[in-house]
């Protein structure tokens, strides 16, 4: 494996596979039903203490961004998701579409970049990796009238997730995800589907950043500067741009559709039940 290969594969590393949340297996002659999917949020990922080459442990903790230009929230929509009407919660189903004003995600693990052989020989944590877990919450703009109680409350969305692991077939950024929806719209459902998530730094004026969410992530030689240190066996060599050696990677963006640094696809998370 050359070193580019081993830089684009160090991406994939800012998250760990290892154990996952578990999903119950579909039979094979099962009935799947789609209850929904939301696409199109774009986030701000902050890792705590930021990513390095040599294993930790780490709080990955994001929020939705805010285009500037148009003061609306980069959140996407979920669309087609359903409820369970003999719960007497909702008046009805859900709009076909719904807007998060807030997205929010916490997720906990133990991680570094470390990638390829060399990487993570020098990695000297490397066999306490597991997978980052915890909870993505979406809240939205609509809102509904509990019947029971006739107080209003916006529709919501609150998903458990594990990180599977690198996405090989989408693109070296790409994570695949699976869990449940645990509460809201869409309760019960399984959860599968993937994200971009590209190292960035604040964007200068007059950049607005991607989408205008004042953040711009990297690109081209940047992106394989930072990330280089993940793949080429030196420990604790890992940086930003203009930071030390060391200092890690300690903001991403987090998204689907085509990623910015590499230009992989990712799907966004899709919502099924089927027993």
């Amino acid at each position: 494996m050359n070193f580019r290969t081993r830089i684009l594969g160090a991406t994939s590393a800012l998250v760990v596979s290892g154990g996952m949340l578990a999903v119950a297996a579909v039979p094979a002659n099962a009935v799947v039903t789609s209850t929904g999917s939301c696409v199109g949020s774009v986030s701000l990922t902050k890792i705590v203490p930021a990513l390095t080459d040599q294993t930790k442990e780490v709080k990955v903790a994001g929020a939705v961004t805010t285009n500037s230009v148009t003061l609306a929230k980069n959140g996407g929509v979920c669309s087609n998701t359903r409820v369970d009407l003999n719960q007497n919660k909702y008046p009805g189903q859900p709009p076909a579409f719904l807007t998060p004003k807030a997205v929010a995600s916490i997720l906990t693990g133990s991680a570094s970049c470390s990638s390829g052989a060399s990487a993570q020989a020098a990695d000297a944590t490397f066999a306490s990796r597991y997978a980052l877990n915890g909870k993505i919450t979406n809240t939205m703009s609509q809102t509904y009238t509990e019947p029971v109680t006739n107080v209003v409350k916006p529709y919501s969305l609150q998903a458990y997730v594990s990180v599977l692991g690198f996405s090989a077939s989408a693109g070296p950024d790409v994570i695949d995800l699976s869990g449940m929806v645990v509460l809201g719209v869409s309760v019960g459902s399984n959860v599968t589907g993937s994200l971009w998530e590209d190292p960035s730094v604040k964007s200068v004026s007059p950049d607005k950043g991607y989408q205008n969410s004042g953040y711009t992530p990297l690109t081209g030689v940047q992106a394989i500067g930072a990330l280089g240190g993940c793949a080429d066996g030196v420990p604790n060599n890992v940086a930003m741009p203009g930071q030390p050696a060391g200092s890690g990677i300690p903001i991403v963006l987090v998204g689907d559709g085509n990623s910015p640094t590499f230009g992989s696809s990712a799907t966004g998370l899709a919502f099924t039940q089927g027993e």
